[in-house]
């Protein structure tokens, strides 16, 4: 009786060791598992931040392919127009090329108002002459071409035959592409004969022609004496070339000449002051 009473030694107190020992395993577990649940806690939080965090990468995704489809057919839509616009372009440029670029009103009236009050036109001759682009073939054959080897072309033998024929069997050929319409192209030469009365009408002739934006490589083929209705004249004949562009190609080379005398004499200018 007065043993149970007495205090241990080791606890001070008048409870028994076991009874310290359990209350000090219950308080340990209490302790655990409110560690655990504060764990669990977290976990479960870190959890749903995350899941929250991904589905915001998900709508952005989603809304990022939307995006993305919807860029894709307006390139797709933008690709076609851009076809479409070649197509218009190259049948306008074949329109255009088939129609006459310089009139045959404007081209007579070149010709008779510089002609001087002596001369006498005899006969106009008009020619034109399609000029042909360059073949493909051509270009090719122009190109640097294949050395051949011992082996006649033929690649080296491997060990694995068959699967480099079931390589280049997989390989897709390209898809042909559509060979362009050149528009034509002419060459127009002019050939006028006439007569006057002296070889200085000529010569003023054939200036005046020169200094005409319509025509080109103006040449004098021939002039030598002819006699009509017992008058002694000079029979001549000019030869020239049409300008590729016509009254808009003259007008423009026109504007550019202008265009360089002005920059000329601007040059000039800075360089006396």
């Amino acid at each position: 009786m007065n043993s149970l009473l007495q205090p241990t030694e080791n606890s001070g107190s008048f409870l028994p060791d076991e009874y310290v020992a359990r209350r000090a395993e219950l308080r340990a577990g209490v302790l655990g598992l409110m560690l655990f649940g504060v764990v669990m806690a977290l976990v479960v939080g870190a959890f749903f931040v995350t899941n929250q965090r991904w589905r915001a990468v998900r709508a952005e995704a989603r809304a990022v392919q939307a995006e993305y489809e919807d860029q894709k057919q307006r390139i797709e839509q933008l690709e076609a127009l851009e076809r479409d616009r070649d197509d218009m372009l190259e049948k306008a440029e074949i329109v255009s090329a088939l129609v006459e670029k310089t009139p045959r009103s404007v081209l007579m009236y070149e010709l008779v108002s510089r002609m001087p009050p002596g001369m006498t036109m005899l006969e106009v001759n008009l020619e034109g002459k399609r000029v042909e682009p360059p073949k493909a073939d051509d270009k090719a054959k122009k190109g640097p071409q294949k050395v051949g080897t011992l082996s006649k072309g033929k690649p080296p033998a491997s060990k694995s035959g068959k699967s480099d024929a079931k390589k280049a069997d997989a390989k897709k050929e390209p898809a042909p592409v559509k060979e362009r319409i050149a528009p034509p192209k002419f060459d127009y030469k002019l050939t006028l004969t006439g007569v006057t009365a002296v070889n200085t009408e000529v010569t003023d002739y054939l200036a005046k022609l020169t200094e005409c934006e319509i025509f080109q490589n103006v040449d004098l083929v021939y002039i030598r004496e002819t006699q009509i209705d017992h008058v002694d004249l000079r029979k001549f004949e000019i030869s020239c070339q049409l300008r590729a562009g016509g009254v808009r190609g003259a007008a423009q080379a026109a504007s550019s000449q202008m265009a360089d005398v002005e920059t000329e004499k601007a040059h000039a200018a800075s360089g006396k002051e």
